[in-house]
């Protein structure tokens, strides 16, 4: 993925899904529709575990929806050689998560360093209903694609939960 970072005519939109980590793939990519005319990944574990994990987090689901019992039923219906034994708990999903986020975290800082001039930041804080605290920050900035002749306006969005008075879950840049 980094020699892809280094190629300007790459940016965080263009680049395959970055691979994991534990080996088997790649990282899922999220929030783009999917359509079932494309070829789809033969059947393993790991695969099945990357798809629910881009089907959690592209739809907001939560991770607990993984130990309901017709969830596994339907698992089972599609892929009738799977074992309840083989659908992990969320403990793993919720790891299986946070390492992709930490995978694409990598690749927007990567983006942003190869960024034309300025990077500008937007942010937005609030609560939810029981006042828990968020914090949006939003970074747009321009690089150059197509062998450095066209400008393109690329943004990012990383949504915090603000665990405390001076905590955050992230920093965008560490010092």
């Amino acid at each position: 993925m980094q020699e892809q970072l280094k190629d300007p005519t790459h940016s965080i939109e263009t680049l395959r899904p970055p691979p994991n980590p534990r080996g088997g793939g790649s990282l899922p990519s999220v929030g783009k529709s999917a359509s079932l005319d494309r070829d789809l990944p033969d059947f393993s574990i790991e695969e099945m575990h990357r798809q629910i994990v881009k089907f959690i987090v592209a739809d907001n689901q939560t991770i607990s929806v993984v130990e309901c019992a017709e969830f596994h039923w339907l698992l089972c219906l599609l892929q009738q050689d799977l074992k309840d034994s083989h659908i992990s708990h969320r403990t793993k999903f919720w790891q299986l998560i946070i390492d992709a986020w930490d995978e694409y975290f990598t690749a927007i800082k990567l983006d942003l360093a190869a960024a034309q001039g300025q990077i500008s930041f937007t942010s937005d804080i609030w609560s939810n209903a029981k006042l828990r605290p968020f914090l949006a920050v939003t970074a747009h900035w321009i690089v150059k694609e197509n062998k450095n002749v066209t400008l393109v306006l690329k943004a990012a969005v990383t949504i915090t939960l603000a665990l405390g008075r001076y905590q955050c879950l992230h920093s965008l840049f560490p010092q």
